[in-house]
């Protein structure tokens, strides 16, 4: 082959050009991680209106049976009711910023000082932190539903089943290997 031969300037320029191609492919997969800034923001400002709207909630209820001033066991168990359900608001807040935060730490910044308990590294860890606070979730859901019977419903089902629902995590907790005791500071 002289220098004057074509075919080994068009075989590097093709090879070249896939080069370029695939390059140009990871650096947009490589960069798709941003767009779970969406996700965090939006888990966030869900997290941030929980939360304001809960206390605005709080004042509200104190307000109202302060003002109101009923003394009955029928209005104590209804305002018992109340803040079990905002407990249940509260958590569901709290679990969105450790959601938030967690897909944060794995697709923008992992050296986000965070106590070691809200640290993430991998995404079992984040479903495990996610499960692990969906235990309590349940269970205080059911004790708000437990405050509302009227007596007709049948508590053993629905507590049987929530049963079953945390026995099945803590299963799939103890399984996957999650249930160490990391403590919070």
């Amino acid at each position: 082959m002289t220098s004057t031969d074509p075919e080994p300037s068009r075989i590097s320029g093709k090879s070249e050009h896939k080069i370029s191609q695939a390059t140009a492919m990871s650096q947009i997969l490589g960069s798709s991680r941003w767009l779970v800034w969406f996700a965090v923001l939006g888990l966030f400002l869900s997290a941030a209106t929980l939360l304001i709207y809960g206390m605005m909630l709080v004042i509200k209820t104190i307000w109202d049976t302060f003002h109101k001033l009923s003394l009955t066991t029928y209005n104590l168990e209804h305002l018992s009711l109340e803040f079990v359900l905002l407990t249940d608001a509260f958590l569901l807040g709290c679990v969105l910023i450790i959601v938030a935060l967690g897909l944060y730490q794995l697709f923008v910044d992992h050296n986000v000082p965070l106590p070691p308990w809200l640290q993430v590294r991998t995404l079992e860890e984040l479903k495990a932190k996610l499960l692990g606070v969906t235990v309590v979730l349940v269970s205080v859901s059911f004790v708000g539903f437990v405050v509302e019977l009227d007596g007709n419903d049948n508590i053993l089902e629905i507590g049987l089943s929530i049963a079953a629902v945390i026995l099945a995590i803590s299963i799939f907790l103890a399984v996957a290997g999650h249930g160490s005791g990391q403590k919070h500071d």
